[in-house]
């Protein structure tokens, strides 16, 4: 659990830092980039959870 836990905090602070510097970024196309990136961690962390969550109903 401590290593799935600690790869759900990194895409975390991964979507804050894209969020970060999608807000400083000057340029439309860099921005846009960064959000669509930023949008796609909390896709991932959804992701990762229903499937341990699948995993482990399985398995008991």
């Amino acid at each position: 659990m401590g290593r799935d836990q600690n790869i759900l905090d990194d895409l975390k602070r991964y979507e804050r830092l894209c969020l970060e510097l999608a807000d400083d970024s000057t340029m439309p196309e860099e921005r846009a980039g960064l959000l669509v990136m930023a949008n796609n961690y909390p896709a991932e962390i959804t992701d990762r959870k229903f499937n341990d969550k699948t995993l482990t109903e399985k398995t008991t």
